[in-house]
């Protein structure tokens, strides 16, 4: 995107965006969040890690955002409060990137009701300091209400911390301390994007960045698969992100679509050669093996509710698959 598009989309914003330079560039796309916006920047002021800019950028909220975020960039210069006419989540995150510093070595979209534990930067770019052939490295979250209040529920840790990958004998659970993540994991179990996921700048670069054409959930999982064709995904077992769940998450229906989306845009995919369609369209199989396994048991993926949902020739595409014990 050019200046001459961004001064289009963001009008006398752009002039003081553009110089900053941070290792770590935050894009927080707002859209009504009035209620979580503050407790997001706090928590991002709270970092030990402090060479960081947070890019946040109100999608035509309704409601105060606006105002609130404009309160805190006043006091700290790290901080850029932008707006633009509404153009949903995807395309504010993708603005945000493109007025981040283009000097920054680190990426991270942080949703405007999420927080950060204090340590959460200073572990994860230490982690991607120390391998450099990563392109993404995610950790693990712990779940709060609207009051920050710790959710204990028992399906969550299952449904979310647990990273499901083809076995001999059919499917079984990953190490915790198996950091690389296989793209068949990551289709079907992927926990990382966007609030835990610290991105090389390099590695989103490769990519076509967020898929706009994505409304109703899973944008996550396209951008996961895009980056892990170009880059190794690792895993960090820390709960370094409080995850916030509330009335305005997406709904079970509103991600069952967007499952269904991304199965169809990742198989058919024309840009991809024999070898990279032939794992993505695996991946893409063993997804729905394990989305349909936990439809049999009874279970509910609270984190992404679509994963029990089956969709039609589900059982044709599945074929038959065993289940390692251990895994379940």
């Amino acid at each position: 995107m050019n200046s001459r598009v961004l001064e289009a989309v963001f009008p006398s914003q752009t002039n003081t965006l553009l110089w900053c330079v941070a290792r770590l560039s935050i894009i927080s796309p707002c859209y009504n969040s009035a209620r979580f916006i503050g407790r997001t920047i706090e928590s991002v002021q709270a970092q030990t890690f402090t060479d960081w800019e947070h890019v946040v950028v109100d999608d035509g909220s309704t409601d105060d955002s606006a105002a609130i975020v404009a309160s805190y960039a006043a006091r700290d210069r790290r901080i850029h409060a932008v707006r633009q006419p509404n153009g949903h989540v995807c395309n504010a995150r993708n603005n945000g990137f493109a007025i981040s510093s283009s000097g920054s070595e680190y990426l991270l979209f942080l949703d405007a009701d999420d927080m950060l534990e204090p340590h959460a930067i200073e572990t994860m770019l230490a982690y991607l300091d120390a391998h450099k052939d990563v392109g993404l490295a995610y950790c693990s979250l712990r779940p709060v209400d609207h009051l920050d209040q710790d959710l204990h529920v028992p399906e969550f840790a299952e449904s979310w911390h647990v990273r499901y990958a083809p076995t001999p004998d059919g499917l079984g659970p990953l190490a915790a301390d198996q950091a690389e993540t296989p793209l068949s994991s990551l289709v079907a179990s992927f926990r990382a994007l966007p609030s835990t996921a610290f991105i090389r700048r390099s590695a989103y670069q490769a990519t076509a960045g967020w898929d706009e054409t994505f409304r109703q959930g899973a944008e996550d999982v396209d951008l996961a698969v895009q980056l892990a064709l170009h880059a190794p995904v690792h895993f960090v077992p820390e709960r370094l992100v409080r995850y916030r769940r509330h009335d305005t998450n997406f709904s079970n229906s509103d991600f069952a679509r967007g499952i269904e989306q991304l199965d169809r845009k990742w198989w058919n995919h024309r840009l991809l050669g024999r070898t990279r369609r032939r794992s993505v369209r695996a991946a893409l199989r063993f997804a729905r093996r394990v989305r349909y396994l936990r439809l049999l048991r009874g279970g509910h993926d609270s984190a992404h509710p679509a994963s029990a949902t089956v969709g039609t020739g589900l059982l044709q595409l599945c074929g038959p698959l065993t289940v390692r014990p251990a895994g379940f």
